[in-house]
């Protein structure tokens, strides 16, 4: 269950980051601690949601945990980009370390949760209909976060790390940014050998 738990909790941080922010929101947030108390707000209650299928009073606790936890992030966040002019890489990498940070305070409350025994079982309605399913009930929660991440987060990711690389040359200019091809590159030959594993 304790991987199960990492899943789910996993998904509610996809959702409350990505899907449930829209663009507006992730650009003020760093900039209006109002915006960002409603972003925080958003994403307890994506973490709410995402324990519903084994909703207990103690994994409530440790959704707020989460959710407080990455409040912190967030508002450290919030404070260094209004005392300091960051760049684009440097905004990329922020962008980077924040994702990484928030993910390993999941993990870690998720190991905690396992170490401590938590008591973890699906709700009666759900049990009974997860019984009727003919897949895993890992890997169908794997195979949507797995969908989740690609349809948003992945696109999200590309879209900062090539921000830079955005052409503002005139239309007298001629050249390009350096490296823009080789970055590309990089960033597609892990998705085809991804895809051309899964095709095998």
């Amino acid at each position: 269950m304790a991987k199960i738990m990492l899943i789910l909790f996993l998904i509610g941080h996809v959702l409350g980051d990505f899907y449930l922010q829209s663009s507006e929101l992730a650009l003020n947030k760093d900039e209006s601690f109002k915006k960002l108390l409603k972003h925080s707000v958003i994403y307890l209650f994506s973490m709410m949601f995402v324990i519903i299928p084994v909703f207990s009073f103690q994994l409530l606790k440790w959704a707020f945990i989460i959710s407080i936890a990455h409040f912190t992030v967030e508002l450290m966040k919030f404070f260094i980009k209004n005392k300091i002019t960051i760049s684009d890489k440097i905004d990329v990498l922020a962008y980077s370390v924040d994702q990484i940070i928030h993910i390993l305070i999941i993990m870690v409350t998720t190991l905690t949760i396992y170490l401590l025994s938590e008591p973890i079982s699906y709700i009666y309605c759900i049990q009974s209909i997860l019984n009727r399913l003919p897949a895993d009930v890992l890997s169908i929660f794997s195979w949507i976060l797995v969908l989740l991440i690609i349809i948003k987060p992945v696109s999200i990711t590309i879209k900062k790390v090539l921000y830079r690389y955005k052409p503002t040359m005139n239309e007298d200019e001629v050249g390009g940014h350096p490296n823009a091809g080789a970055l590309i590159g990089i960033i597609r030959l892990p998705m085809i050998r991804s895809f051309q594993n899964t095709t095998y």
